[in-house]
């Protein structure tokens, strides 16, 4: 008797069918990328997480302050419980507010801050690697040439530098940002513009640094596009056309506006940061070149570079394969430019002018007189943004060889994700992480003590014999406070008012006594804790 199938000609099961044969290498890519960066941070049992003591901390602070607000925990959301007698302390620092609801849903699901922290690194990195493969789909219409571009983009060498500073993790509205700048290249259509005006809102308020970064790659793309026949297509089009196009640049501010009024207002408090201390940060030719430790292969590249100040900020070496496909894109583009998406190479060439220093000269000098510029002092963050075009680099010259050799598609992929894993693998033990056991006892310690005290509102941790850096304890401190509903004279944040620095870097009560006096302020009831 012959077996029936029940499902003989459906649609749907033939349409899945036919999405997973095409992407497949999406999957295979994105388990490598889980295994290769995600899980060689935290392990599979989550005992680490990606950072030190102070910033990865900090940022946990900021994610858990958006859960609390969301949640309606707490009413103010500017006027966090540290750094007190402070106000708006949070317009001191990102914020992370464009990625905080992913954080939310896992403590929703009363997972604990540290576990949510790092569920939200793992998820931040998948959603990510599906960004830069959408774009590199887009662009090269072929799946292994996008699974191992985005591949790179999430897992390269050069964001081992990166660990510390969580802020810089979501990156995926870039890669949609790019994409939809490309279509509006290819189409002038005013609904692609706006898509990607939307994607830089977005990664806006995921991390205020990449931001302003990914800002330049918008001014760069959208002024290609005007002077490649967008200029004579916004002559000859309607008037509707026209009003729109002029008034993108006021739907961007008042787009950005609701987070940029709190730090504006701070800005007048507080000095930006001085050109010559920027250029400091602003990469070399030789930044590139400078690894991270304990990779397979480069440990040649590591330690030669420390000369420079903050060299830790300068080790952006990429991989030898994002810099062999972007030397395979620019060969192919001076070969036959019509063939090579010129528009998105030319933007990729102009960032990474913009962004570089020789001596001391750097067209950098320009974009920082740009409002705003001048609250950034570490450059080799720009490396975040670089990767989606050393990805794409690498997913031209896969295409490429796939064209030549359709037959080898599959093979050739494969190849090409084992070559890139041997090529960013960095040992776990030189990962910049901690364990995570640590912090808690850490926390829980003060926590302990404050248990004493149920009706003080107010704290200060002042330990007797410290070791490390101050703002170590300031985030026991901060955290335990947020844990237990109380406020802290404690804080710690990109910056603070001058009166605040000796105590940030040493509590004490002398140190304690300078920041009240200077804020006018007496706490009859003070708890000190020791």
């Amino acid at each position: 008797m012959p077996i029936l199938n029940p499902l003989p000609n459906n649609p749907i099961l033939i349409t899945l069918k036919g999405q997973f044969t095409k992407h497949w290498p999406f999957f295979l890519g994105l388990a490598v990328s889980f295994f290769l960066f995600s899980i060689a941070v935290t392990q599979l049992d989550f005992s680490f997480y990606p950072g030190d003591l102070i910033d990865a901390r900090f940022n946990l602070y900021l994610l858990e302050h958006n859960f609390q607000w969301l949640t309606g925990n707490i009413n103010s959301y500017w006027n966090a419980p540290f750094m007190y007698p402070e106000t708006k302390v949070l317009s001191f620092s990102d914020n992370l507010m464009g990625s905080s609801l992913v954080y939310t849903a896992f403590r929703i699901g009363h997972i604990s801050p540290e576990t949510s922290f790092q569920l939200w690194f793992v998820f931040i990195q998948g959603l990510n690697y599906l960004a830069a493969y959408w774009f590199l789909q887009k662009v090269f219409n072929d799946s292994w040439a996008a699974a191992c571009g985005a591949l790179l983009f999430c897992c390269s060498l050069g964001l081992q530098s990166q660990m510390a500073h969580a802020q810089v993790f979501a990156r995926f509205p870039i890669p949609l940002m790019l994409g939809y700048l490309y279509l509006f290249n290819q189409s002038h259509r005013l609904k692609h513009l706006y898509a990607a005006l939307l994607f830089w809102v977005w990664q806006w308020y995921c991390g205020i640094y990449l931001g302003f970064l990914s800002l330049m790659v918008f001014v760069l793309g959208f002024a290609l596009s005007f002077f490649n026949k967008g200029y004579s297509v916004f002559k000859s089009n309607s008037r509707w056309y026209k009003i729109g196009l002029l008034c993108l640049p006021l739907v961007g501010l008042l787009a950005v506006l609701p987070l940029a009024i709190p730090y504006l207002q701070r800005a007048r408090q507080v000095s930006m940061h001085a050109y010559p201390l920027v250029a400091d940060s602003i990469p070399t030719l030789w930044s590139y070149f400078s690894s991270w430790k304990g990779s397979l292969f480069w440990d040649v590249l590591f330690g030669w570079y420390t000369h420079v100040p903050a060299y830790w900020d300068h080790m952006i070496f990429p991989g030898m394969m994002a810099w062999g496909g972007i030397a395979f894109w620019m060969f192919r583009a001076l070969k036959n430019p019509r063939k090579s998406n010129l528009f998105l190479l030319l933007i990729f060439l102009g960032l990474f002018v913009s962004v570089l220093r020789l001596g001391d000269y750097s067209i950098y000098k320009l974009w920082y007189q740009v409002p705003g510029f001048a609250s950034m002092k570490s450059l080799g963050r720009i490396i975040n943004v670089h990767l989606i075009f050393f990805g794409a680099g690498l997913a031209y010259a896969l295409q490429t060889l796939n064209q030549r050799f359709p037959q080898k598609r599959t093979l050739m992929g494969i190849l090409c994700m084992l070559f890139l894993v041997l090529d960013n693998y960095v040992q776990p033990d030189n990962i910049h992480r901690r364990e995570k056991h640590l912090s808690l006892q850490r926390i829980n310690k003060i926590c302990f003590e404050l248990q004493k005290y149920p009706l003080a509102k107010i704290f200060s941790y002042e330990p007797l014999h410290p070791e490390g850096l101050g703002a170590d304890y300031q985030l026991d401190a901060m955290l335990a406070a947020q844990r237990t509903g109380k406020t802290c004279i404690n804080g710690y944040s990109a910056t603070s008012p001058g009166a605040f620095t000796p105590y940030w870097t040493l509590p004490n009560e002398a140190n304690r006594n300078y920041w009240l006096k200077a804020s006018g302020v007496k706490i009859p009831n003070l708890i000190v804790l020791h």
